[in-house]
């Protein structure tokens, strides 16, 4: 359907058969029932919706008919009722009407629209104002985190940073800090890059939790380096994770992975028992075999201490 001009106007479709109309057609047939409309359609365009008495010549010339015609179908429409009239104009009293209508639905969603612009611009706003106040505070974590880094965080094996306040002593550097490559930091999480194993990202401080974590399970040097090179393949996997710096190499090294090494050896220290193979039993301690005659010597002087008198 073809959207509706501004100028247009709505009408009944069985206005034909409306009783005024019918008069009027059988006063004037279609032709007057034609001009009719196009009278309605100028009204529509004019001014306050009304034709001046004045305009009839020059609204005779634009429909091409003869004046006195056209003034003859304006009295008819006079008289049945669809005209009215006064000293200077006529008009459609229907069509007042309905374009009162008209015009209050259009100031409606007008003042609909200008309500709706104005939410969006508060909530364009609101939301401006809340990335500005989320930009500051990433900024200011940034700041946080650089200066936790430059104070906490040895940046280099061979030189001590200056702390922020000269008040505090300088930090001595972590005894994990040599496994770690100090060129590759991670600023929002104070991480750095192993040197052995770059996929992974940890403090120092958390390497060594998960050394002794492992050492406490049991673990032997060569299973914790095991460990590593599984943990390190796993993050390498994971490098499209945003997590891969936020601690995730620690969370695996510390679950997943020293989980599989316990089950791995169990498996190896239960490897007999699960075979089916039993266990040899220990041999059996010997004593040299004794005379009889000894033996009951040796008895018979263990009698003597015990019970008194003479043990026959």
């Amino acid at each position: 359907m073809a959207k509706t001009s501004p100028s247009a106007f709505l009408h009944d479709a069985n206005s034909r058969s409306d009783e005024k109309i019918l008069e009027l057609r059988s006063r004037g047939g279609w032709a007057a029932y034609g001009l009719f409309w196009a009278m309605v359609e100028m009204m529509r365009e004019a001014t306050a919706y009304k034709l001046s008495h004045s305009r009839i010549p020059a609204i005779a010339l634009g429909l091409a008919v003869d004046r006195d015609a056209l003034m003859l179908v304006i009295e008819d429409c006079i008289s049945v009722g669809l005209f009215a009239s006064d000293e200077k104009h006529f008009w459609a009293p229907s069509l007042l009407c309905r374009m009162e209508k008209y015009n209050a639905m259009v100031e409606k969603r007008k003042n609909a629209g200008r309500l709706g612009a104005l939410q969006k611009q508060q909530n364009r706003s609101t939301c401006l104002a809340n990335a500005k106040e989320d930009e500051s505070k990433c900024l200011e974590n940034e700041k946080q985190n650089l200066a936790y880094a430059k104070y906490n965080i040895i940046t280099s094996t061979s030189e001590v940073p200056v702390p922020l306040d000269p008040e505090v002593p300088p930090e001595t550097p972590h005894p994990f800090l040599k496994y770690f490559n100090t060129t590759e930091q991670d600023l929002s999480s104070g991480r750095f890059a192993m040197k052995k194993y770059p996929w992974m990202w940890l403090h120092p401080q958390e390497l060594q939790d998960a050394r002794e974590q492992w050492e406490r399970a049991g673990m032997a040097l060569e299973d914790w380096r095991a460990g590593c090179r599984a943990c390190n393949a796993a993050m390498e996997g994971k490098q499209h994770d945003h997590r891969l710096k936020g601690g995730l190499a620690l969370l695996y090294l510390t679950t997943h992975i020293l989980t599989n090494a316990l089950e791995q050896k169990r498996k190896e220290l239960g490897l007999r028992t699960i075979t089916g193979e039993k266990p040899k039993p220990r041999n059996p301690i010997r004593m040299p075999a004794a005379q009889p005659e000894a033996v009951g010597q040796a008895v018979g002087a263990i009698l003597k201490n015990i019970i008194p008198g003479d043990p026959k």
